[in-house]
């Protein structure tokens, strides 16, 4: 799960998709960080726990680390 998770958040648009700035990288910076992905692996164990896969929460997994990244830098 937690690779997954990772491997989600690696992904990144083309440039052509969304310019480069310096609070995109501030945001990718942070996702990087040692200890981090906790809510989203929360919200994967959450939903595994309840009998359902944890794959197709995996955005939602994605988008609650991206949200908590963006509240620290900005």
């Amino acid at each position: 799960m937690t690779e997954a998770l990772r491997k989600s958040l690696a992904d990144e648009p083309t440039t052509d998709q969304q310019p480069d700035c310096l609070v995109r990288r501030a945001i990718r910076h942070s996702l990087g960080a040692p200890g981090k992905l906790v809510r989203g692996q929360l919200v994967l164990l959450t939903v595994s726990a309840w009998g359902c896969p944890w794959r197709p929460a995996l955005d939602f997994a994605r988008a609650v680390e991206i949200v908590h990244a963006s509240s620290l830098v900005i």
